[in-house]
């Protein structure tokens, strides 16, 4: 199951409420919100429909955090390269296969985010 953000949330109520034939005020008291955000989310809602709704692409470059955090990931998997072959037979018996099949996949989504991180 997916969550809204609350943001859409809110968007999603200032027209509820506007269409429930509350006047802008009415809106911007109940919801606590100013007079250019009731008329922003209406207005993009009459031009675009629900697609209006969602945050615009904002320009400049992409954010890095998430490429970070997936190197950072990544590179924690070196940390396993330093077991020795015992300790590995050991660590593997002790735990669930359904965990390390988890934290292989885990860790293949964190290289490929990195590697999409790169190509850009």
């Amino acid at each position: 199951m997916s969550t809204l953000s609350q943001n859409l949330v809110q968007r999603a109520r200032i027209l509820l409420l506007l269409n429930a034939g509350q006047s802008p005020k009415e809106v911007m008291e109940s919801l606590d919100v100013s007079s250019p955000t009731v008329f922003k989310w209406r207005n993009r809602y009459t031009e675009q429909g629900l697609t209006g709704l969602r945050d615009a692409s904002r320009p400049g470059q992409p954010r890095k955090l998430v490429a970070e955090k997936a190197q950072g990931i990544h590179d924690s998997f070196i940390l396993k390269q330093k077991m020795t072959s015992e300790d590995r037979k050991a660590l593997m018996a002790a735990v669930p296969n359904a965990f390390v099949q988890r934290d292989r996949a885990f860790h293949e989504i964190s290289a490929n985010l990195v590697d999409r991180s790169n190509a850009r």
